[in-house]
């Protein structure tokens, strides 16, 4: 992106959105009245959640114009779900509002990879191994960042734990501070996914390893699946619809067994192991 393709340029702008990040979820978990309903505190909330990830790995990845279109209309679609999702469900349905925000993360996901691909390549199908690097890298980029943040809590833990035991609790409270959780946590975030960016090297060697244990737990779940079908005519259909979780159970199945392919297969440049392609 043009003006922020240096190095400190693009830091500087992770950490910004990492900020306001924090900030956002800082002032949204304090008070839930000021939004003015529902609908906006969903966009709000869902914005706040779902829209800094879509900015982190698009600095400095993408040509200025593309940023800011890609930007805005991610921003306003995340916004447009979070506010349906609260004129759908009540506060009191957790369970749907986490599926809610699951499949939003999602959808997201793909749609991110679809636009980021297309872009890269120029045209609006990009070849199918685009899809498959730009994918996968950015998830194992997004799972060492949250790593990342479990060691940073870790060891700010720590450090309380230390503190607590010559009697000083100061840390302890600072720590536990909303106003400075949110925004360390963000922040964290933020200059993890930086770092991951400049050790491209060592992301791609930490995604292959990860496809490789992942593709060979695809016969475990091909055999699990496999027996759940033999099974199912014999126990009857009637226990599978009283169960109330069937559908989501079943999805979520799916969605394991596709994505176990994609380790398997990945981007179709080399056969997969005798078993495996079995």
């Amino acid at each position: 992106m043009t003006g922020l393709n240096n190095e400190r340029g693009v830091l500087l702008g992770r950490c910004a959105v990492g900020a306001a990040q924090g900030l956002a979820l800082f002032f949204l978990t304090q008070d839930d009245t000021k939004f003015g309903g529902n609908a906006v505190l969903g966009a709000a909330v869902f914005a706040a959640l779902f829209w800094p990830a879509v900015l982190l790995v698009s600095i400095g990845a993408m040509k200025r114009v593309h940023f800011l279109l890609w930007g805005v209309v991610s921003g306003v679609a995340i916004a447009a779900l979070g506010a349906y999702a609260a004129g759908r469900l009540s506060t009191e349905q957790s369970d749907a509002w986490l599926g809610f925000a699951a499949l939003t993360a999602v959808l997201v996901f793909i749609a991110h990879h679809l636009v980021q691909a297309g872009l890269k390549a120029g045209t609006w199908r990009a070849p199918y191994a685009d899809y498959f690097d730009l994918a996968w890298t950015h998830a194992v980029r997004l799972g060492l960042a949250f790593a990342f943040v479990g060691a940073f809590w870790a060891l700010l833990w720590l450090g309380a734990g230390l503190f607590g035991m010559i009697g000083v609790t100061a840390f302890l409270e600072i720590i536990t501070e909303p106003s400075f959780s949110w925004p360390a946590s963000t922040i964290a975030v933020a200059v993890a996914v930086h770092l991951t960016d400049e050790r491209a090297n060592l992301v791609i060697g930490a995604r292959t390893l990860a496809l490789t244990l992942l593709s060979w737990l695809l016969p475990v779940a091909a055999a699990i699946t496999l027996l759940f079908l033999v099974l199912l005519p014999i126990a009857g259909f009637e226990q599978l619809w009283a169960s109330k979780i069937s559908g989501g159970l079943m999805l979520t199945t799916a969605s394991a067994l596709v994505l176990l392919l994609n380790a398997v297969y990945q981007a179709g440049e080399t056969a997969p192991k005798a078993v495996l392609a079995w």
